[in-house]
């Protein structure tokens, strides 16, 4: 029987450590090589950060917006930094150029439907309210829809918008803004309401009739006047009755021209009065009215205001003088109240505003 051949105890108990020794490293490897693997398919840290952390509130940029032009919050449209609410600072740029300076937003982004939000924010002078409408949810594609809009169109403005912006330039309007606005569905509304009286009718000369009025008129016309087109003669003269209280002379004329009989027949003693103290005895169809009333059965009141007309070196009947204030950029109710120590309610009732948002070169009666 042979023996069999034993093996050294200590041969075998390092043949054993160096059997784990190789164990353990492989081990080691692998998990190092998985560790970097996950590293680097993981986004990069910034991409988790927040990219503009402000302290500036929505408030303290409109303040600094509503002092810009319209080139200059053009510019900011691309701004993206986070304000309050989720409102970025292209977000109010947008809300300044649409609700002040009359950018046209609904033709720029024509087909897509806008979410809007009403907001109503304190003035930092006095405490005044203002409303503005803004758009959240655009996306960054809407912003060059409205970038490009705004460099293809030569006015890319509302009817509101380019309707201002000839009463800046009544003299020498320029011919592509004329062009613009005579081209408006509500340029043609007024037009095709006003030959209904007068079918000789100028757009040229109506142009001038229509810068002359208030555009809260105007817009108030259009808007019934698309309602109840069969009302249009009615509506017409509401239009010119509510230019006339105002002392419109321009449309006081005009009105006479188109509607003779009525201005002599239907109106008040109140509003035949306004008339004669807007229109002039040196032209011939005015001169004639103030025949007619000076020999109607009329208010001594009527009567004898219209024989005082008609004597052109005496003119009883004259204006009362008024303080007119020009805004100018910046301005609001309430500074312009404090500069002429009148109260906001007086400014509003004077001039017939239907808001208290002013414009630009927009005219006020300082009662």
């Amino acid at each position: 029987m042979t023996k069999q051949r034993q093996e050294n105890p200590l041969l075998k108990r390092n043949r054993i450590l160096t059997q784990i020794t190789i164990l353990s490293v492989t081990l080691n490897v692998a998990l190092m090589t998985t560790l970097l693997v996950q590293k680097n398919s993981l986004p990069p840290i910034e991409s988790f950060t927040v990219q503009h952390i402000v302290s500036r509130t929505n408030a303290d940029v409109l303040k600094e917006f509503f002092t810009l032009e319209f080139n200059s919050l053009v510019q900011r449209l691309t701004n993206k930094t986070l304000l309050q609410d989720g409102y970025t600072h292209r977000d109010l740029a947008l809300s300044v150029l649409v609700g002040y300076h009359y950018l046209n937003i609904e033709k720029a982004l024509s087909g897509f439907s806008l979410d809007k939000r009403k907001c109503k924010f304190a003035h930092v002078d006095g405490g005044e309210e203002f409303e503005l409408l803004l758009y959240p949810g655009l996306q960054d594609w809407h912003f060059d829809m409205l970038e490009n809009y705004i460099g293809r169109e030569k006015w890319p403005l509302t009817n509101e918008g380019l309707f201002y912006e000839l009463k800046k330039e009544l003299d020498h309007p320029e011919k592509a803004l004329v062009r613009a606005f005579v081209s408006t569905d509500d340029f043609y509304t007024v037009l095709a309401s006003i030959k209904r009286f007068d079918e000789a009718v100028k757009g040229e000369h109506l142009l001038k009739i229509i810068l002359s009025c208030r555009w809260h008129h105007l817009a108030h016309f259009i808007e019934c006047q698309k309602k109840r087109p069969q009302q249009s003669r009615n509506l017409v003269r509401e239009l010119m009755h509510a230019e006339v209280s105002l002392g419109n002379k321009e449309v006081a004329r005009f009105w006479l021209s188109i509607d003779e009989e009525y201005v002599y027949r239907k109106l008040s003693d109140e509003d035949a009065l306004r008339m004669v103290a807007l229109i002039e005895p040196t032209d011939h169809l005015q001169s004639q009215l103030l025949e007619k009333f000076s020999s109607s059965m009329r208010s001594s009141k009527v009567v004898d205001a219209s024989k005082n007309a008609l004597n052109i070196e005496k003119t009883s009947v004259k204006e009362a003088p008024r303080v007119v204030h020009r805004v100018q950029s910046g301005e609001s109710l309430w500074k312009i109240s404090r500069k002429y120590k009148v109260s906001i309610n007086d400014i509003v009732r004077e001039n017939h505003l239907s808001s208290e948002r002013l414009y630009i070169d927009q005219e006020l009666i300082i009662p």
